[in-house]
């Protein structure tokens, strides 16, 4: 069987288990009121709310405060997405997705992104590096505290 054939396994497979897992099946309030924030790694008080589209809203005090929130939101409601963004930057795309992602995995990993996020990182400015590490601070802080993560 062909690509298409592997990719629609694999659709039939994901569509099978999402639909027998319990844990997905909750109400859209219920599912933002989840995000865990207690003991959050925050300086000052921040006000999270959403509009009635669930579009989150964040006031903050300072820009790295802003930063873990808005990690730990993003980390809340994409959390999947961040999984297969990250693999996806280190050519581990097949881990998940088999066959059908070897030649995904093998174009990513020419780039090497991993060899050059040092150097990225070293002629950021301070201000910038700050904010990013305030961020993954966020979504270190989610899955810490966020219980019962997905299946990966």
């Amino acid at each position: 069987m062909g690509r298409l054939g592997s990719a629609a396994r694999l659709f039939c497979r994901i569509s099978f288990h999402a639909a027998a897992m319990p844990w997905r099946r909750v109400s859209l309030e219920r599912r933002l009121a989840m995000l865990p924030v207690a003991d959050a790694p925050l300086t000052r008080q921040v006000a999270i709310y959403w509009n009635r589209h669930q579009v989150p809203f964040i006031e903050a005090q300072t820009d790295t405060d802003l930063a873990t929130a808005l990690g730990m939101i993003h980390a809340h409601l994409r959390l999947g997405q961040m999984e297969l963004m990250r693999r996806l930057s280190q050519g581990r795309l097949s881990e998940i997705l088999g066959a059908f992602g070897v030649d995904m995995d093998r174009f990513a990993r020419t780039f090497e992104v991993g060899r050059a996020t040092p150097g990225i990182l070293a002629m950021m400015p301070e201000e910038t590096r700050l904010w990013l590490e305030s961020f993954a601070s966020g979504i270190n802080h989610y899955l810490a505290h966020s219980g019962s993560l997905p299946p990966t």
